[in-house]
Order: C-alpha cells, then structure tokens, then sequence
C-alpha cells in the first residue's frame, strides 16, 4: 500500500491516456500464528491533484513573479489532529513541495511541513490543513521570452544606429546644398597684389588728368 502513497505524493497528475495500477498486498493472519502478505486487488494511482481536488473545500493560484502558487485548504475532520482514513492513499495532511513538469519534488510532510510553511509562507495556525506547491516557471518559456527581448533589443539597436546615420548624412547634404549655393569661397588677395593694383590705377587718373 505504501507504493500508490508513494507515487500519489509524487505525481501531480497523470499525462491523458496513461493508468497506472498497483498491486496492493494483505496482511493476514497465518496458521502458524503470524503474519503473512498475500496480493490483493489492483488500486488506481489518480495523483496529487485529483486527490486534492477530492478532499479540500477551497484552492486557488496566486501568480508570482517567476512562479505560481497553487494551495488547497483541506476539508476538517472530527479529530483535527488524527490521520484521515485515506492516509495510505495520499498524505492526507498539510504539506508544501515544488512542482515542476507534472512531479512533487521536495516534498515536506508532518513536522518538516509544518515549519516550512510557517517559515516561509508564515501559516503558523491550521498547517495540519493546507497544502502549498509551489511551481516555477517553465525555463524554456523563460529562454524564448529572453530571446524574444533580445531579438527586439537588436532590432532597436539596428534602427537607432540607421537613425543616426540618415540623420548624419542629412546634415551633410544640407552643408553641400548651402556650399552649392554660395558657390566658391573667395579668396583674399595677396598684399602685393593689391598695393599694385593700387598703383596702376592712380597712374591711369594721372594721364587721364
């Protein structure tokens, strides 16, 4: 019996079109005054979810930053304390474990359970009734938002370099058109030039007088 406890408490839920049975053994009474195990019927492994489902009044998923929280309030039974009748089908008390791709990893039952989650989710009261699994994020997901974001900040890259450069070669078009504009710089005339300049037009006035 303890092999359907076992996997129940590990598997989360089982993949659509998979059944999973396990052979229970019977203890009985012998002829020679002990105990003996015989093979008794075939039991169905249904999961942690199902089971969940089946004996809590309320859950839900609170969604973190880079996981989900899924919890369950376990239905109270007449003696708070005592084990439920189901206790060699699942664990059949508050605990907290990781849950990642369909498995209960970490999975803290009893004392350990207790002080995790009044350690880390401060339920100091009543833990003998909640359950919390805690599931990460799907790291490949993680990886395609990554590379999504990584691809747009290229692209991002790409047009603010091309920005830049059309902005660059409009300021220097505008400097060409002005250049073409005003034509060529005039040079200034060289000081022996201009005194003979000079010298040849007073000349002229004085013949010309």
């Amino acid at each position: 019996m303890w092999i359907r406890r076992v996997l129940n408490d590990r598997l989360y839920e089982l993949p659509p079109g998979v059944s999973l049975l396990v052979r229970e053994g019977v203890r009985r009474a012998s002829a020679r005054g002990g105990l003996t195990w015989t093979s008794g019927e075939c039991a169905a492994v249904v999961g942690a979810r199902a089971l969940l489902a089946e004996h809590s009044e309320q859950s839900g998923i609170v969604k973190l930053a880079d996981a989900s929280c899924h919890w369950w309030i376990l239905r109270e039974t007449t003696r708070p304390r005592a084990r439920r009748p189901t206790a060699r089908e699942w664990a059949a008390t508050g605990y907290c474990g990781l849950l990642h791709r369909g498995e209960i990893l970490e999975h803290a039952v009893g004392l350990q359970g207790a002080q995790r989650l009044g350690g880390m989710f401060k339920i100091r009261l009543g833990s003998q009734r909640v359950v919390v699994l805690v599931e990460p994020d799907d790291p490949a997901a993680d990886a395609g938002r990554r590379a999504d974001r990584a691809a747009v900040s290229r692209r991002a890259a790409v047009l603010g370099a091309l920005g830049r450069a059309l902005r660059r070669a409009d300021a220097r078009g505008d400097r060409r058109t002005a250049a073409r504009v005003a034509g060529p710089p005039r040079r200034r005339a060289a000081p022996q030039r201009r005194d003979r300049a000079l010298a040849t037009r007073q000349q002229a006035d004085r013949r010309a007088a």
